[in-house]
């Protein structure tokens, strides 16, 4: 899911461009891009966390 939104994030212009031209009816809200990026600052942080994890656990596992 990470990717998925840091790609929304990366490409948000060419997006609601095409999005416009293509299909205006489904054009996403400001709301939804508000959202999109306080997903993913969230799903940043829940990645570090879970590295973090994992590091230990290999710590862990290895002695």
């Amino acid at each position: 899911m990470g990717r998925v939104v840091n790609f929304y994030k990366q490409y948000r212009q060419p997006i609601i461009a095409h999005t416009e031209e293509k299909h205006p009816k489904n054009l996403p809200s400001i709301e939804w891009w508000v959202i999109t990026y306080a997903v993913a600052i969230a799903i940043e942080e829940i990645n570090i966390m879970f590295a973090k994890l994992q590091s230990r656990l290999l710590l862990v596992a290895q002695q």
